[in-house]
């Protein structure tokens, strides 16, 4: 493809995605929405395929220049809205179209019993239900208004509460969701993995590692005596899961419903320990750790406070099924989450659901994200009422 002419009339504003920490499309985003005149250069180790969508939303398209194998040029210009109609929410009948989306397949069998309530469905039509297999692709949802409800982690979704994103965070909804897994050997300390690889999931600065490290110290462990492997650009959890199980490592750090997968597919595969019962021990009393929640855009809630309330209501609900009809719920989500019903059975008999209203937990939620960021921490905190949903928001 030759290279369009108006690369070098174009005054561009240039980001290196590679020096960014964290994840950095939602970065990217908000400096796109400030360029008026100027066009907008990324460059990244990899292609950022899922960044051209969701600027071609917004009007820009772009031409990907490839340098090296692990150097990429992207440059993004803005052009003139075309006579297209817009996208839009529609209604079918009284029903409120959405967009749903969550961060895991933890919470696929929730999802998939609330869509079976009439009240649901006689209340919602989903336009679009998306379950991330890269989990951090889910925050360019968020912060670009396109979902109207997410499952979200609870670091991950809080670092965008207070930041000029139209969001609140409702309710925790997934606890004690870390464990570390052995293949080969048994283990029940850190002390035990310390001669071992650690497989992480995402990267060195990612959630998972920073209260690795905590908790780690809190039990008087040096983080920098052991050794942690990350992926390239990211450790992904199902594909740690799978080289546990082909006996190509034998320690790991991954989530639910990977665990249970594993333990599954190979007798040898054991965990060695939760991290919820780590934190417990450093936190007495606490819930364990506040894993996942629900997140509503600031628009949909304002807009439909009853639905959201209605929303809140089925999937507690539904949460409250899973815990009684483990058996009819791996049946019904076996055939969407493409594992066998023993395999989602084990992981139902493991995972942790409970729904708490995120203002009524804010401060175990506070000190969760202490451990990343203790200014946010307290931001959440003393702004709880303005960043969370409350009972009034839910009211109307």
């Amino acid at each position: 493809m030759n290279t369009p002419k108006w690369i070098a009339t174009t005054d561009f504003e240039t980001i290196d995605a590679r020096k960014l920490t964290g994840f950095f499309m939602p970065q990217i985003l908000e400096t796109a929405k400030t360029l008026t005149d100027q066009g907008l250069k990324v460059i990244q180790s990899f292609e950022p395929v899922p960044l051209y969508g969701l600027l071609e939303k917004e009007g820009w398209i772009h031409y990907t220049e490839q340098i090296t194998a692990d150097e990429f040029h992207i440059y993004f210009i803005k052009q003139a809205p075309t006579q297209e109609e817009e996208k839009g929410k529609t209604l079918s009948a009284d029903k409120i179209s959405i967009t749903l989306q969550s961060a895991t397949p933890v919470v696929y069998p929730v999802i998939l019993r609330m869509q079976q309530s009439k009240a649901f469905q006689d209340a919602f039509e989903i336009e679009e239900l998306k379950v991330w297999k890269e989990t951090e692709k889910h925050l360019s949802w968020i912060v670009s208004g396109k979902a109207d409800i997410s499952f979200s982690a609870i670091i991950a979704s809080a670092n965008l509460l207070g930041k000029e994103n139209d969001v609140k965070l409702a309710s925790v909804n997934v606890w004690d969701n870390f464990y570390i897994v052995t293949r080969g050997y048994e283990a029940k300390s850190f002390a035990d993995i310390k001669e071992h690889d650690i497989y992480m999931p995402l990267f060195k600065k990612a959630p998972p590692a920073q209260v690795t490290r905590y908790i780690m110290l809190a039990l008087g462990e040096d983080p920098e005596q052991y050794r942690f492997v990350y992926g390239t650009p990211f450790g992904r959890p199902e594909e740690i899961a799978q080289k546990l199980i082909d006996g190509q490592i034998d320690t790991a750090l991954i989530r639910e419903p990977e665990v249970s997968y594993a333990l599954h597919a190979h007798p040898d595969i054991h965990v060695a320990f939760s991290y919820s019962e780590l934190w417990q021990s450093i936190k007495p009393g606490s819930h364990g750790l506040p894993n996942a929640g629900l997140v509503f855009k600031g628009e949909f809630l304002r807009n439909y406070p009853q639905e959201a309330k209605l929303f809140m209501q089925e999937m507690e609900a539904a949460i409250n099924w899973i815990e009684t009809h483990k058996d009819e719920a791996a049946k019904l989500s076996a055939p969407v989450m493409e594992h066998s019903e023993a395999e989602i059975r084990l992981f139902l008999e493991r995972v942790h659901y409970e729904n708490y209203l995120a203002m009524d937990v804010k401060d175990e939620i506070s000190d969760y994200l202490g451990v990343v960021d203790d200014d946010r921490a307290r931001l959440l905190r003393d702004l709880a009422e303005e960043l969370f949903v409350t009972k009034e928001d839910l009211n109307g």
